[in-house]
C-alpha cells in the first residue's frame, strides 16, 4: 500500500500443467484454469481487480460462478468431441495438455525407465487369412513395440469445479490409449492425502486403537503443508479429495495387472486406508516405494494385513476354480515378485523383521517352483538398516539383496 492509500495488487502463481514434462497451459478451449483464470477463444481474459470484487452483490457474484461453470461445462464437452485413439506418447500429452486447465492436480507422463524392455505389441485382429496374405508377401516394417508409460499424479490438490474433469482425464487413460501402443506399467503419486475419513473419526475402517496409534505419530514438516483435517481447507476440499481418490482407484483397478511400479512421494495414509483408498496389487508389483512418507510399525502392520487378506482371497478363488480345498504352489503370492521395496518413517527393528519374515515366506514359495528369489533392493530408514542385513534371509541371499539407507 502507498503512502496516498492506493494499493498495488500482486498476481497469484500460476496454474499447474500437465503433459510431458511440464508443457504450458492449453489455450485452445474455454474455461477456467485451475488457477482461477478464465479462458475464452484461446485469450485469456483480465481478471477483475480486489476493489470490483468487493463491490459487486452476492447476486452478482452468483451470476459470475454460474457463467464460470457453463464455461467449464463446455469446454468438457468439445474436449469429449474431439476424443480419439491415442497410439504415441505425443498424442497422449497433446491431449493431457488440453485437459489441464480444469484438473485439481497435475497429470504427467513418460517411459518407464524402470522396464528393462519395451512390450512387443499384439495383432489382436490376426485371421489365418492374414497370416496366408502375409506369407506371400515381402517382408513389411513390424508394428512399433508398446511404449511402457510412467504416470505421474501430482498435488498439491486445488479446487475441482466440477467432477467432469476427472471423469474425462480417466476416460482418455483408460479407453483412449490403444494397449498395444501405450501400457501403464508405473504409476507415481506425490503430495497427496489420501485419507478416506478424517483421523479419529468412527467408522468401519477406523478401530480406535488404530486412530489413536496414528495421532501419535510424529510430526513431518514436508506433510504439514498438506491439508489437514483440522483446518477449514480440508471442509472445502473434501469433495475434490473423494474425486480424486475415485479417479485413482478405477486407474489402478483397470491396470492392476500391468502396474509393476507402485511410488508414493510425501503421500500421507493413515493405516486404515492402506489398500483401500489406492488398491495396492502386492501380487504382481515388482517396486513398491514410499519416499518422504510418514510411515509407523501400525503402516506396516496394515500392509501385512492387506497381503494377507488379498492372499486368502486369491486361494479361496483358485480353489474354488479348481474344484479343490487348500492352497496351490502354483499361485501368485502378495511380495512373491517384489524386486525393490523403499519405506520411510518412524519403523521399529521388530515391524521390519515381521515385514521380512512374510517376504522370505513368500519368495521361498518361489524358489520351491524352480525360480530364483526376486528381492534385489531393500530402501529402508537408518534406524533400521542393521535390523535388515542381519536379518536371515537378507544374509542368506547378501550377494542379490541389496540394503540402502534412506533419509527419512
Amino acid at each position: 500500500m502507498a503512502a496516498d492509500g492506493t494499493c498495488t495488487r500482486v498476481s497469484g502463481m500460476s496454474g499447474y500443467s500437465s503433459g510431458c514434462r511440464h508443457p504450458g497451459p492449453s489455450v485452445n478451449l474455454s474455461g477456467r484454469t485451475n488457477d482461477n483464470r478464465v479462458l475464452q477463444l484461446g485469450l485469456m481474459e483480465p481478471s477483475t481487480d480486489e476493489h470490483s470484487n468487493a463491490d459487486s452483490s452476492p447476486i452478482a457474484r452468483e451470476g459470475e460462478d454460474a457463467s464460470s461453470l457453463y464455461a467449464v461445462a463446455t469446454a468438457l464437452n468439445a474436449l469429449e468431441a474431439s476424443r480419439q485413439p491415442l497410439r504415441t506418447l505425443e498424442q497422449l500429452s497433446a491431449a493431457l495438455t488440453a485437459c489441464a486447465p480444469y484438473l485439481p492436480l497435475r497429470v504427467e507422463v513418460e517411459p518407464d525407465l524402470s522396464s528393462t524392455m519395451f512390450i512387443p505389441a499384439v495383432d489382436t485382429e490376426a485371421t489365418p487369412a492374414k497370416a496366408d496374405l502375409a506369407s506371400k508377401q515381402p517382408a513389411a516394417i513390424s508394428t512399433p513395440p508398446a511404449v511402457p508409460l510412467d504416470v505421474h499424479i501430482l498435488g498439491p490438490l486445488l479446487p475441482c469445479r466440477t467432477p467432469q474433469a476427472l471423469r474425462t482425464l480417466e476416460d482418455i487413460l483408460l479407453e483412449d490409449c490403444e494397449g498395444s501402443r501405450l501400457s501403464f506399467c508405473a504409476l507415481h503419486c506425490a503430495d497427496l492425502d489420501l485419507r478416506r475419513v478424517r483421523v479419529g473419526e468412527d467408522s468401519d475402517y477406523a478401530p480406535p486403537t488404530v486412530a489413536a496409534s496414528v495421532q501419535q505419530a510424529p510430526s513431518d514438516p514436508s506433510l504439514d503443508l498438506l491439508v489437514s483435517p483440522t483446518t477449514e481447507a480440508y471442509s472445502s476440499c473434501t469433495a475434490t479429495v473423494s474425486q480424486v481418490l475415485a479417479f485413482l482407484k478405477h486407474l489402478v483397478a483397470a491396470r492392476a495387472s500391468q502396474l509393476t511400479t507402485l511410488h508414493f512421494t510425501r503421500c500421507y495414509v493413515v493405516p486404515h486406508d492402506l489398500g483401500h483408498s489406492i488398491p495396492l496389487p502386492l501380487a504382481t508389483v515388482r517396486r513398491l516405494r514410499f519416499e518422504h512418507c510418514s510411515l509407523t510399525p501400525a503402516h506396516v502392520g496394515a500392509l501385512l494385513e492387506l497381503a494377507r487378506q488379498q492372499d486368502a482371497l486369491a486361494s479361496s478363488k483358485l480353489a474354488e476354480a479348481c474344484g479343490v480345498i487348500g492352497l496351490s504352489p502354483h499361485r501368485s503370492r502378495s511380495f512373491g515378485a517384489l524386486e525393490e521395496l523403499q519405506l520411510s518413517g518412524s519403523l521399529t527393528p521388530e515391524c521390519i523383521v515381521e515385514l521380512l519374515d512374510y517376504v522370505e515366506e513368500q519368495q521361498q514359495c518361489r524358489k520351491a517352483d524352480g525360480e530364483a528369489i526376486a528381492l534385489r533392493a531393500l530402501c529402508v530408514p537408518s534406524s533400521v538398516v542393521r535390523t535388515t542385513r542381519t536379518h536371515p534371509f537378507v544374509q542368506a541371499n547378501d550377494s542379490q539383496i541389496s540394503v540402502w539407507s534412506v533419509c527419512v
